[in-house]
């Protein structure tokens, strides 16, 4: 938990610099557009060995005028120009998928599932963790026995 004047890369470099012993075998982090920027990466690869990529929802960066899909980079991406086609015919809404953040919150959905993570009932934290390793290993069991 950190103070809301703590910027998103802070705060990482705070959980990193500790998740780096605990986990030593993850290798990639897929993040969101609060983690962009050349320096992050450039840290996170340096100072703790994990690769960075940030995963951007397909029609950011689209402005839709008058009907009309407007890019905001100089560099669009062929999945950029075909979005925007889409969002000018849907006159700029709709949901979105984004590749590899659905499987984190497809993670918390079924998480949430279970009556004790609901809410926080623990008063420590290890008992907290410990509760989330049996639903993610229940998670598991059922996905292997199914």
């Amino acid at each position: 938990m950190t103070p809301a004047n703590v910027d998103d890369c802070e705060g990482l470099k705070l959980v990193l610099n500790e998740f780096n012993t605990d986990a030593p075998f993850v290798k990639k982090l897929f993040l969101d557009g609060g983690h962009s920027g050349e320096p992050f990466a450039i840290w996170t690869k340096t100072s703790v060995g994990i690769e960075v990529e940030v995963v951007r929802r397909p029609d950011e960066g689209l402005m839709v005028v008058d009907g009309t899909a407007k890019l905001a980079t100089n560099t669009p991406m062929e999945e950029q120009f075909r979005l925007a086609v889409e969002i000018a015919k849907q006159g700029g809404k709709g949901f979105k998928v984004v590749r590899k953040r659905w499987v984190v919150e497809r993670m918390f959905a079924r998480l949430l599932t279970f009556r004790r993570l609901k809410a926080d009932y623990e008063e420590s934290i290890p008992i907290a963790e410990g509760f989330i390793y049996a639903a993610g290993s229940s998670i598991s069991l059922n996905r292997l026995c199914a």
